[in-house]
Formats: C-alpha cells, sequence, structure tokens
C-alpha cells in the first residue's frame, strides 16, 4: 500500500515535498527541540526560584487552554483555489 497525501505538500507533483521536505522537517525538529529545552529550562528555574512546581503547571495549563481556544478557531476543511491551465498555445 503506497502513501498517499492530500495535503499541501502534494500538489503540482509533489514538488514543493521532494524539493523542500527535508527543509521543513529539519526546521520542525530543530524548533521542537528548542521547545524542550526552554520548557525543560524554564520548569526547573521556577521549581528553584518558587519552591514548588505548582507555577510550571500552572502555565502549563494556561498554554493549554490557550492552544484549545485556538484549534477550536481553526475551519474543519481547508479549500485551496483550483489550478489553473497555465500552458501557452502560440500559433504562427
Amino acid at each position: 500500500m503506497g502513501w498517499q497525501c492530500g495535503t499541501f505538500f502534494c500538489d503540482s507533483g509533489g514538488y514543493l515535498w521532494r524539493e523542500m521536505g527535508g527543509y521543513f522537517i529539519g526546521w520542525a525538529y530543530f524548533i521542537y527541540q528548542i521547545g524542550g529545552a526552554t520548557g525543560s529550562f524554564l520548569g526547573g528555574w521556577s521549581y528553584e526560584h518558587f519552591g514548588t512546581h505548582l507555577v510550571a503547571y500552572s502555565i502549563t495549563t494556561l498554554l493549554l487552554l490557550l492552544a484549545s481556544v485556538v484549534s477550536l478557531q481553526l475551519p474543519s476543511q481547508l479549500n485551496f483555489p483550483k489550478k489553473q491551465d497555465l500552458s501557452v498555445k502560440v500559433t504562427l
């Protein structure tokens, strides 16, 4: 069973995915690692500064609620404009 895609990356015969897929995955992984390191650092810093995990858990809860509200605002389906035929016909 082959991999099928119905996303932005597969438009134009998969050009964007073939040419830029590694770039996108690399940046996503980089940002993911920066976020993980920042979260670990700030959680430890808040525990040492305040003496409790309550601050870290409270901030995490607020971020979770904010992400939930944002995700509820997203449309249920994305509609992209239809591709236009850009072929040029020249008659002499």
